[in-house]
C-alpha cells in the first residue's frame, strides 16, 4: 500500500498557467517495531505508514495515515495487516508530542494469525521527542485480530521513528513575485510497472513440506526517489499471478546506485539492495523477513518513457524459500519540484514560480470501502461459499489526457469470510466532467494481483469493471460512488461490487519540459 501512495506522481498532462502558486502540506513517514506475545512465541512486527498531517482545515491536530504491519520474526511469516490510521497529535511542551490513535484494516497471510483473517485493530498512545526532521517515539499499544482464537497480550510497548516530509501542492494563480532560484530543488523520480519471475532453488517449500518447484510470476510497481544523480531509494510491492501461489506477496525498501553508460545517458546500469517482508499462500518464509539484491539495465526511449530488465537473488533467511529473480518493466521518469529546506514556507502566499519554469499536474487520492456481493458459484478453495465482504483501501489517479486517467489501487478485506484477502490493481478510467466541474461521471477498468483467505482466484490475476459518479465538495475534497463487477481470470471468484469513498483533488509542481 505505501508504493501506491507514490505511484500517482509520475504521469500527467500539465496545466499551463501564468504563474504557479505553491502550498506546503506537512506529511511524515512513521515506522514502528514491536513484539506480540503469543502462546509459545514472540512475533516481531514492523510497521510502515505515511501520514498526512492536518488533512482537514478545521482539525489542526488530526492526521490520517496509510500503511500496515508485517511479520518479520517468529513463525508468522506472511502475516500482514494493511489499512488506515486516524489520530490526534498535540505538542505538550517544546519538542515533545503526545499522540493517540487507532489503526483499522484487514489482516491475513501466513501463520496462525494469518489463518484467522479479518479485521485488525491497533490502538496506541505515543510520546515523541522531535529532533530536527526526525522523531523518536515510545508507544503503548494494543494489537488485536478479533476473529482469531489465539490469545494476544493485550498491552505492549513499541519503539518508533518518524521522518518529517512535505508535499508541495500547486495551482495556477497570478502572483507579483517569483521565488529565487535557490529556493527550489528539482528532484528525479521514476515509477515502474513490472513483471517479476522468481525461480526457486532446490529445497524451497511450503509450510507443510510440499516442495515449490515451479517458477512464480508476480506483477507490481516500483518507485525510485533519487537523492542525487547516482543514489536513489527504491520502493517495491508485488503480488503473485502465476506458479500456483495466489496470495503470495512481498514489499521492499532499500538503496540503489545508478551510473550512465553513455554520454547521452540513454543507458544506465544500476544495482539495488533491499529488505522487506513477504509471504502468504503457505510459502515457508519463516518470520517473513526478506532480502533482495539485483542489477538492472535501463534504456531511455523518450525523455520520460523507458524500459528496464533486471536479474538478481531473493532470500527469506528464516524460512525455506530463496532463488533467482528476473524482471522486465516499463518506466516513467518525472522531475517534481521541492522547496529547499532553509527557505521559509510562510512566504508561499506571495511568491510563486513562473510558468516558464514549472507546470501543474493534477493528482487524485481517495479512501474507499468496497462491498463484494458474490453469487453462489463463487467459492473458496475448500468449496465453501463466499459471503458478502467489505474491503478497505486507497486509490490514486493521475489524469493524462482529456478525461483519460491512469489508476492504481490497493484493497484488503476486513469483513466476511474472506477477511485478509488483498488485491493490487492498475488500470485506466475515462471521466466526463459536467460544465460547472462539480459533478462528473466515469467508467473504470483495472487488472492486478489478488489472493489470500483461500479465495479461488486461480493464478491470482483478476479484472474489475465499474462505473461511477463523483461530487466535488470544495477546492480539494470530493465524494464518489461506484458500482461494477470483479472476476478472476481463472478460478470461480466473481462478485458485484459497490463502493463509497472520499478523496482529495490535488496538484503538484513539476519542472517544465
Amino acid at each position: 500500500m505505501r508504493s501506491l501512495l507514490l505511484f500517482g506522481l509520475a504521469l500527467a498532462t500539465p496545466i499551463t498557467a501564468q504563474e504557479v502558486q505553491l502550498e506546503s502540506v506537512r506529511t511524515r513517514f512513521r515506522t514502528t517495531a514491536e513484539f506480540l506475545r503469543l502462546p509459545g512465541e514472540d512475533v516481531g512486527l514492523i510497521g510502515l505508514h505515511y501520514d498526512w498531517l492536518e488533512p482537514f482545515e478545521d482539525l489542526s491536530d488530526f492526521y490520517l495515515g496509510l500503511g500496515g504491519y508485517a511479520g518479520v520474526t517468529g513463525d508468522q511469516g506472511g502475516f500482514q495487516a494493511a489499512g488506515i490510521t486516524a489520530g490526534f497529535s498535540k505538542e505538550i511542551r517544546h519538542g515533545f508530542l503526545l499522540e493517540a490513535g487507532a489503526f483499522v484494516g484487514g489482516a491475513g497471510g501466513g501463520g496462525e494469525l494469518g489463518r484467522h483473517q479479518g479485521l485488525a485493530l491497533r490502538i496506541f498512545i505515543a510520546l515523541e521527542k522531535a529532533m530536527g526532521v526526525l522523531g523518536l517515539r515510545l508507544e503503548v499499544a494494543s494489537f488485536d485480530v478479533p476473529e482469531t482464537d489465539i490469545e494476544i497480550e493485550d498491552v505492549h510497548l513499541a519503539l518508533g521513528l518518524t521522518s518529517a516530509s512535505e508535499v508541495l501542492l500547486a495551482r495556477e494563480h497570478f502572483l507579483d513575485e517569483t521565488l529565487p532560484e535557490d529556493a527550489i530543488v528539482e528532484r528525479t523520480t521514476r515509477t515502474s510497472v513490472r513483471y517479476v519471475r522468481q525461480r526457486p532453488d532446490a529445497g524451497s517449500r511450503k509450510t507443510n513440506g510440499e516442495p515449490i518447484v515451479a517458477d512464480v510470476g508476480l506483477i507490481g510497481v516500483g518507485f525510485d526517489y533519487f537523492l542525487n544523480e547516482h543514489i536513489f531509494l527504491p520502493f517495491q510491492a508485488y503480488g503473485a499471478v502465476g506458479g500456483g501461489l495466489a496470495g503470495y506477496s512481498m514489499a521492499l525498501v532499500g538503496v540503489g546506485g545508478s551510473y550512465a553508460l553513455d554520454a547521452g545517458e540513454r543507458f544506465r546500469l544500476e544495482g539495488t539492495l533491499s529488505v522487506g517482508a513477504g509471504g502468504g499462500a503457505a510459502v515457508d518464509t519463516g518470520g517473513g523477513f526478506l532480502w533482495q539484491a539485483k542489477a538492472a539495465l535501463r534504456g531511455r526511449l523518450t525523455k520520460h518513457l523507458g524500459l528496464e530488465v533486471s536479474a538478481g537473488r531473493f532470500d527469506f533467511p528464516g524460512g525455506h524459500f530463496e532463488g533467482a529473480e528476473y524482471s522486465a518493466g516499463l518506466t516513467w521518469t518525472a522531475h517534481p519540484l521541492e522547496l529547499a529546506l532553509p527557505h521559509s514556507r510562510s512566504s508561499l502566499s506571495e511568491f510563486g514560480l513562473s510558468s516558464d519554469d514549472a507546470v501543474v499536474r493534477p493528482l487524485n487520492v481517495s479512501l474507499g470501502n468496497k462491498i463484494y456481493l458474490p453469487p453462489s458459484t463463487a467459492t473458496l478453495q475448500s468449496g465453501d461459499a463466499i459471503s458478502t465482504a467489505n474491503l478497505i483501501g486507497v486509490t490514486i489517479e493521475q489524469p493524462v489526457y482529456r478525461g483519460f486517467v491512469i489508476t492504481g489501487a490497493a484493497y484488503t478485506a476486513w469483513d466476511g469470510n474472506i477477511g485478509g484477502y488483498s488485491e493490487g490493481l492498475l488500470g485506466t478510467k475515462y471521466e466526463f466532467v459536467l460544465p460547472r466541474e462539480q459533478h462528473s461521471f466515469h467508467v473504470r477498468g483495472e487488472m492486478g494481483a489478488a489472493g489470500g483467505a483461500g479465495v479461488d482466484v486461480g493464478s491470482g490475476l483478476i479484472y474489475t469493471m465499474s462505473a461511477g459518479y463523483r461530487y466535488r465538495m470544495g477546492k480539494h475534497l470530493f465524494f464518489q460512488a461506484e458500482a461494477g463487477k470483479v472476476e478472476a481470470d481463472r478460478g470461480s471468484f466473481e462478485a458485484e461490487l459497490w463502493q463509497l469513498g472520499i478523496g482529495w483533488h490535488l496538484g503538484r509542481a513539476f519542472a517544465a519540459d
